[in-house]
């Protein structure tokens, strides 16, 4: 008789269980039934493509000049010269939410619902596919830190990254935003590149330019994951002329990457080349970054949107790096170097803040990279003296709960979407709701003149 192994077998229970609540509170809120809920914010112009082109079947958008229908739906597109209207993003999000789409479509022309592309099975579906994606994310993350550590640490961090960070804010209240599916495509990337390394399969080889493809498309700037193949195992100089040699020895599957990487891209070059006349298109206007002035210190530590201070549990990984360096040197400079290139990049972009979000919203999409590390400090905390060892578990636990206290100031007001100012934050910090003067010592920027790489705090009136 076949008999479960409840210890071996923690980390994935510890999922479960988890997604068992979040969908279960889910449901039992219901926050898709509401109009305003789901398909709102950046989402609009993620799931478009699909209502586009496969109920209005006008992928160029030019019903929006005659529509008169009962959807309370909005488009944000991006305009050319001659009045064309071009998505402002790229379709990688809308791949990732289309199985789900078609299964909401079938079910909304044969039932009650309207079957024009928002009504609630719609907005279900994309809830839903959060829920799957972020649950094959930390999936992996399990099977990738089981490779090096107990069950028990292993559980453990992935209950510190799916209540410890702002991840959860955008798995259960946000859940079409994009972040959650990068968090989960990068994890499972790393997941392949380790074992590629151990093997190079034909399969895992497609797969790698697959999952690589997708990261991009949905958010071009995180094909700086990229580097976690190529640096992945360099532990000196002497690994670099040797992974150099490697490449050379396997041009063919590296190929192959690249081939099916690109692959992805296609419909996407399709699109921009039958709208837009061009195989190429930069939609985001006179939105751009500014590379001669990075805002690293801000987007890392300020009141209004600091990573590490509203997700203050990345601080243990980050403290660990040192122990990464001497135990397992095969990921430290991998995951540095992806850090250092990827601060550096999204902090120059003209709105470091990234407008309105819970923490600094895309740090999330690679800190799936510090599980590693985070699970070694806890790891090196169970050889600790008693004391250290309380102290650092209860440090995590702390964090944890801190995380969640944000993010109800979050979703009460106390913490702003993005005029977050030192003052306000103390003004109300024991409270859910706002108190005191926080609504005018808030510190709002001018959105015009960020633009323009210039930042100036709009002063209340």
């Amino acid at each position: 008789m076949l008999q479960f192994n409840y210890k071996r077998n923690l980390p994935y229970i510890t999922i479960i269980l988890s997604f068992f609540v979040i969908i279960a509170l889910e449901l039992g809120n219901g926050q898709f039934k509401n109009d305003d809920s789901v398909i709102i914010s950046d989402v609009v112009d993620y799931y478009t493509y699909l209502p586009a082109t496969f109920i209005y079947h006008d992928y160029k958008l030019n019903f929006l000049d005659t529509y008169k229908g009962p959807h309370k739906f909005f488009i944000w597109s991006s305009q050319k010269h001659n009045g064309i209207r071009i998505i402002k993003v790229s379709m990688g999000m809308t791949m990732l939410y289309s199985p789900f789409f078609f299964i909401a479509h079938f079910y909304a022309l044969h039932s009650n619902y309207d079957a024009g592309g928002y009504s609630p099975p719609y907005r279900f579906s994309i809830m839903f596919s959060n829920f799957f994606y972020t649950f094959l994310g930390l999936f992996f993350m399990a099977k990738l830190l089981l490779r090096y550590f107990s069950t028990k640490i292993t559980a453990w961090t992935i209950l510190c990254y799916l209540f410890g960070t702002n991840l959860i804010y955008y798995v259960y209240w946000e859940p079409g935003m994009s972040h959650a599916y990068s968090f989960s495509l990068i994890i499972l990337f790393a997941y392949l590149t380790v074992k590629w390394y151990e093997r190079q399969s034909f399969l895992n080889t497609i797969f790698i330019g697959f999952v690589l493809g997708l990261i991009t498309l949905v958010r071009p700037v995180n094909a700086i994951i990229g580097l976690f193949f190529i640096l992945w195992d360099i532990k000196n100089f002497n690994d670099i002329k040797e992974r150099f040699l490697m490449f050379l020895r396997n041009w063919s599957l590296l190929l192959v990457i690249l081939f099916f990487c690109i692959l992805v891209w296609v419909p996407q070059f399709i699109y921009w080349k039958a709208v837009s006349g061009s195989y190429w298109y930069y939609s985001y206007g006179d939105e751009r970054f500014f590379f001669n002035n990075p805002h690293i210190i801000e987007g890392l530590f300020s009141y209004r949107k600091g990573w590490l201070f509203y997700t203050p549990i990345m601080l243990m990984p980050l403290l660990g790096l040192p122990l990464l360096w001497k135990e397992m040197r095969s990921y430290f400079y991998a995951i540095i170097v992806i850090f250092l290139i990827f601060i550096y990049v999204i902090f120059s972009w003209w709105c470091w803040w990234y407008g309105g979000s819970f923490g600094m919203r895309p740090m999330i999409d690679i800190s799936g990279l510090f599980a590693i590390p985070l699970a070694l400090v806890l790891t090196r905390a169970t050889t600790y003296t008693k004391f250290w060892k309380n102290s650092i578990i209860g440090i995590s636990i702390f964090f944890v709960l801190l995380n969640l206290f944000y993010l109800e100031k979050y979703r009460h007001g106390s913490i702003h979407f993005d005029a977050m100012s030192k003052k306000s934050y103390w003004s109300s910090f024991y409270s859910i709701q706002s108190k005191g003067d926080y609504w005018t010592v808030l510190e709002p920027y001018d959105y015009d003149k960020a633009k323009k790489g210039i930042y100036v705090i709009i002063k209340p009136k």
